[in-house]
């Protein structure tokens, strides 16, 4: 019998180790200017896309894994390590010629990592830049680094174990992300939503909320929930969908497909996110909040 894994990644765009460009950001990169990944116009120079649909990723040489290593290495040399709690959010532009610039700690709960991880990133070696149709493209990319991680190698054997659960009669998902360590609730920001001024209705990305939203149960629940309702005959074959979500204050979902080339894949992924029940909203300071993030789920028949 044939079987499908279905992968749920989940993309918070990542950091890296290449020597940043300390140039000034141009005004038109602003959080609010980042493109899906468009094959008909990537050829617009000043264009920055999302991992979400880009053909080839930027890669850090030696992999993610090498440069939260060494930024991990440099953190733990200072005199104030012991300090150093929770995640660190790092965002920056990852250029065509795989050069970094715009880099931008966006969120440290210790206030006491920034500086040495915006050092790391400014000595750091070049990356492969992003592709689209062969061509290199600017790609913006986010890294979450977890502090309370002593030992690299925890998240990814977690990881690892649970990508080997694949179900003979029905489809896995794994929630996980191209960034070894993660932790399994984080989202990526959607840096397309702009910002309302009104902070009632303001939909916030995932730095700026002590908790993001999480299905019913967290994720083992999610896992379920699509194993159970995603119908394997319904696909010909392997592709994947990416898909916008909005969790709104009281738990709502609304949330748009980005791009596709599976229909069937499309089709088949929406139906059962329209089943889907409400979710535990992101809080900040205590109260609900509307937040936003992305989320691909890869099919995979064989």
């Amino acid at each position: 019998m044939k079987k499908i894994v279905l992968l749920s990644l989940l993309f918070f765009t990542c950091i890296a180790t290449g020597q940043v460009v300390q140039k000034p950001v141009n005004k038109n990169d602003s959080l609010t200017n980042y493109h899906q990944a468009n094959p008909d116009t990537f050829d617009q120079d000043d264009k920055i896309y999302h991992l979400t649909g880009i053909e080839t990723a930027p890669e850090y040489p030696g992999g993610i894994d090498a440069l939260k290593n060494s930024i991990y290495k440099d953190i733990k040399a200072l005199p104030t390590s012991d300090k150093i709690t929770g995640k660190v959010y790092v965002s920056f532009i990852v250029e065509k010629d795989g050069m970094l610039s715009g880099a931008k700690v966006l969120r440290d709960k210790s206030n006491l990592a920034a500086a040495t991880v915006l050092s790391a990133l400014k000595n750091s070696l070049r990356w492969k830049p992003g592709i689209i149709k062969g061509k290199p493209v600017r790609t913006m990319y986010t890294l979450i680094l977890d502090m309370d991680h002593t030992e690299f190698s925890k998240p990814q054997q977690r990881r690892q174990k649970s990508s080997s659960r694949v179900s003979d009669e029905k489809p896995k998902i794994v929630i996980t992300d191209r960034n070894s360590g993660l932790d399994d609730n984080v989202a990526v920001p959607n840096f397309d939503e702009e910002e309302k001024k009104d902070d009632t209705n303001k939909i916030y990305i995932m730095p700026d909320l002590e908790s993001g939203p999480v299905f019913p149960g967290g994720n083992d629940k999610f896992t379920k929930y699509f194993e159970d309702n995603f119908n394997k005959n319904a696909v010909a074959k392997s592709g994947w969908i990416s898909f916008n979500f909005i969790v709104e204050k009281d738990g709502s979902v609304t949330f748009k497909p980005l791009r596709s080339p599976a229909k069937d894949i499309e089709d088949e992924a929406t139906r059962v996110l329209n089943k889907m029940p409400k979710w535990n909203p992101g809080k900040r300071n205590g109260e609900p909040v509307r937040s936003t993030f992305t989320q691909m789920f890869t099919v995979k028949k064989y």
